[in-house]
């Protein structure tokens, strides 16, 4: 049996609301530092009795806050401390108040990608596949991959709160037509990857005109880590694939890979039924992102 740890609570049952990350980061940054590297504080601002009074949230809240902001890879370990990641700050520098859709797709990636600290939310996303489905049915393909990673050592409980968790941070009310203004809202719910209907919830495919080929660039960065080559098939339905975390089809993952060759970011070879992508000149995640803004 694996011995690897994987955490399934640390929410304290709630999704991250609009602006609460930005509030993360800013708690972080002593505002006279002046983005300077040596004045950020650690992670431990959040254990800090007014921590609640600066982020003007609960005390659970708080702690929400620390857990998605590790979760998402806005705070990473440096030593025996969480300190702001370079993502992070370039967030706050270039887009200090989440405005950008593309920045909350990175996001959606970051957490996706997180299988230690975000166990359910990469199961989902990369082994459950399933168009349509009930909350329940959910929890019981989960349960299955969590028994042949973990056995039992994991609470049933907290695997059904972080799956109430998770259709909530990515589905709107269909009751009540949600608000774009409202700050209870998870800003994940506007980037449609779930629908929510009246027997259940539904995949939704993500078209050309919602996503754009530098989230490509940014999943291929992590993708290559070193190799030479990948297949489009690796590419588009592996581990962390394109399809799996931006619900977009072959056809549509072969346009964008074909603006990118255009910017001789990578080279593609379709003879002989090969379709193998080569890494040409991949910039790093961060810039990426920073290229971006």
């Amino acid at each position: 049996m694996a011995t690897t740890k994987y955490k399934i609570s640390g929410h304290e049952k709630f999704a991250f609301r609009d602006g609460w990350l930005e509030k993360g980061i800013d708690l972080l940054i002593n505002n006279e530092s002046n983005l300077d590297e040596e004045k950020y504080l650690d992670a431990s601002e959040f254990n800090k009795i007014e921590a609640a009074d600066k982020l003007g949230v609960g005390s659970n809240m708080v702690k929400s806050i620390r857990y998605w902001m590790n979760a998402c890879g806005l705070i990473e370990r440096n030593g025996n401390k969480y300190v702001l990641s370079k993502l992070a700050k370039i967030f706050h520098e270039k887009d200090r108040y989440f405005e950008d859709p593309f920045t909350w797709w990175v996001i959606h990636s970051n957490l996706v990608n997180n299988k230690n600290d975000a166990i359910v939310w990469y199961l989902f996303f990369n082994k459950i596949k399933v168009d349509s489905y009930t909350k329940e049915e959910i929890v019981q393909e989960l349960k299955k991959e969590l028994d042949a990673l973990m056995g039992s050592g994991y609470s049933d409980k907290s695997l059904k709160d972080s799956v109430d968790v998770l259709i909530k941070m990515y589905t709107k009310d269909i009751k009540r037509k949600d608000d774009p203004e409202d700050k209870n809202i998870c800003p994940l719910a506007y980037l449609n990857l779930i629908k929510r209907d009246e027997k259940g919830y539904a995949n939704q495919q993500v078209g050309i005109n919602d996503i754009n080929s530098e989230l490509v660039l940014y999943e291929l960065s992590r993708m290559f880590n070193g190799e030479k080559t990948l297949s489009i098939d690796r590419i588009l339905s592996g581990e962390c694939g394109i399809n799996n975390i931006y619900h977009i089809n072959r056809m549509v993952l072969n346009q964008l890979l074909d603006e990118l060759e255009s910017k001789e970011y990578i080279r593609i070879n379709r003879t002989a039924g090969l379709d193998v992508v080569y890494d040409e000149n991949i910039p790093s995640t961060e810039e990426i992102v920073k290229n971006h803004y």
